[in-house]
């Protein structure tokens, strides 16, 4: 039969094995949070170097519809401006029913 010291002794094992177990599991979880965190910010410079190239791709879309806009309005400068005109009276009765 166990005597009282030797209960005494297995619980005061079984209190290191816990907390060793504890300072275990905080290793971890601190391990895990350094990962997840270098994680985050791998997608989060990914995610701007993305927008940046979608920037710029839109940017680089803008100026060449803006060049061909001007190319066709130096081909047929009356054409544009009876366009212009139309779609300003078309706005100006459409601004005056609301």
């Amino acid at each position: 039969m166990a005597s009282e010291n030797d209960l005494q002794q297995q619980l005061e094992q079984i209190r290191k094995d816990v907390a060793a177990l504890a300072e275990t599991i905080a290793a971890l979880a601190a391990g895990k949070a350094e990962e997840v965190k270098a994680q985050a910010y791998r997608a989060g410079n990914d995610a701007a170097e993305a927008s940046v190239h979608a920037l710029d791709a839109a940017r680089d879309q803008v100026c060449a519809v803006q060049s061909d806009l001007e190319e066709r309005i130096r081909a047929k400068p009356l054409k544009a401006l009876g366009i212009a005109a139309g779609l300003g009276f078309v706005l100006a009765v459409l601004t005056r029913r609301a």
